[in-house]
């Protein structure tokens, strides 16, 4: 698997406000409130409650920054998902993962192993509202990626119908440590109208 640089800056631990919370974030990873999770899309942060519509998705087109608090010698797993994802064959508490970054160590541009590539969030139109969920869990060691590059193609298939517990217990994960989430509203409506549209 191709492995990619990551930006990782130092935080502090700040405790989540309460759109987290309103989002379901907390039931779905099964955990008590966590720290908040440093998010930033596009260079704006997800420090509120974010809504994106969907002729806005191309924003989500590159991955975004995470931040990570500072403890030296510790490996990191981050994991992003849509737990409302379509399919006629859902099976319940099952996710659709859209990013699985393993290795990752504090620091700045330091080196991660993207076992499950980065697909920016496009859940299909009229599907409802979405949540795309961000999570850091702890790794006890560095991982290979499973199954090895190249049996992982990264399709909807092989995306569709995982579960946190199968993952954490495949890469040796604990936590989640800290966790953000914002909205995609899937909703069909037209584009937001512009002056310059009239000329």
């Amino acid at each position: 698997m191709e492995i990619i640089a990551l930006l990782i800056t130092f935080v502090g631990l700040s405790w989540q406000v309460d759109y987290v919370s309103e989002l379901g974030v907390y039931g779905i990873l099964k955990t008590d409130p966590l720290p908040l999770l440093s998010l930033s899309v596009s260079d704006l942060p997800v420090d509120k409650k974010q809504t994106f519509k969907s002729y806005e998705l191309p924003a989500l087109k590159s991955p975004p920054s995470v931040g990570v608090q500072n403890e030296t010698g510790l490996i990191y797993a981050i994991l992003a998902f849509d737990p409302d994802y379509s399919s006629e064959n859902k099976i319940k508490d099952s996710i659709y993962v859209t990013w699985l970054m393993t290795n990752v160590e504090n620091g700045f541009q330091q080196i991660g192993r993207e076992c499950i590539p980065y697909m920016n969030p496009n859940p299909p139109l009229n599907t409802g509202v979405h949540r795309i969920i961000y999570a850091v869990f702890k790794q006890q060691e560095k991982v290979n990626c499973k199954p090895i590059f190249p049996a992982f193609t990264g399709s909807n298939k092989e995306r569709a119908g995982r579960s946190i517990d199968e993952l954490k217990s495949m890469y040796n994960l604990t936590g989640p440590l800290m966790a953000n989430a914002y909205e995609i509203d899937t909703n069909a409506e037209e584009l937001p109208h512009r002056l310059y549209d009239e000329f």
